[in-house]
């Protein structure tokens, strides 16, 4: 684990001067939106690794350079409503 916000009972994002990176890691994973504590990263994390993001909560609500990352995924069910 690079990093986590339990200190602060998941309410922000530990500074990225505190985050345990690896040298060697074939890619950096990330949740650009985290639903159940409020959490939202804005800018990808500056990393040597190609970045993977999950976006599925946030991927149609701004505008995103995707040139910066590895990998954008997003899980339709997570973004789109449902109807009864």
């Amino acid at each position: 684990m690079v990093a986590t916000g339990k200190d602060s009972n998941f309410t922000d994002v530990p500074a990225q001067s505190d985050w345990n990176l690896s040298e060697d890691a074939a890619y950096f994973h990330y949740c650009a939106n985290e639903t159940i504590h409020g959490l939202q990263i804005f800018e990808p994390p500056q990393v040597d690794a190609p970045i993977i993001a999950d976006m599925s909560s946030c991927i149609l609500s701004q505008p995103i350079d995707v040139s910066k990352f590895g990998m954008i995924y997003a899980g339709a069910q997570k973004i789109s409503g449902q109807q009864d």
